[in-house]
């Protein structure tokens, strides 16, 4: 299964220490080079991306079609559309976006789209994953997913 993912998702679960639910739940997950380099920012701020730059089930492409990312760097942020870009040239099974305009944008572009809520709630439901209320409530709000 090819999964792709923006700079949010994993930002998100990152920061409220809950991104193995990813790796749970996919082998691996593509990121654009540009989506990296956002994560990379968050150093900045004293948050290790180490688990992510030591992953081995996190892998980094850039997408090479360039019309379709020029066509959508006219609309959208750096690392939504080099995201979506990506997930159209490889023609992915799932893309992870929160961003509601990116989310519509790769609807529209027929590609199959989840958010962290999704994740959490999936992990919950068919993996009996265990999470507190108030884990739960921030991971949400953090994803701006309330």
């Amino acid at each position: 299964m090819i999964v792709i993912s923006n700079t949010s998702p994993i930002s998100n679960l990152l920061l409220v220490g809950k991104l193995n639910l990813l790796q749970q739940l996919h082998d691996y997950i593509i990121i654009p080079f540009t989506v990296f380099k956002e994560l990379e920012r968050l150093e900045e701020k004293d948050i290790s991306i180490n688990k992510i730059k030591k992953s081995e089930w996190i892998h980094i492409l850039e997408p090479s079609n360039r019309e379709p990312l020029n066509e959508l760097l006219a609309i959208l942020d750096i690392g939504e559309a080099h995201a979506i870009a990506l997930a159209i040239e490889l023609n992915a099974d799932l893309i992870l976006l929160d961003e509601r305009k990116a989310t519509k944008i790769a609807h529209d572009r027929n590609l199959i789209i989840t958010s962290v809520k999704e994740i959490v709630d999936k992990m919950i439901n068919q993996a009996n994953f265990w999470i507190s209320a108030d884990v739960y409530q921030t991971t949400l709000q953090q994803a701006n997913e309330l």
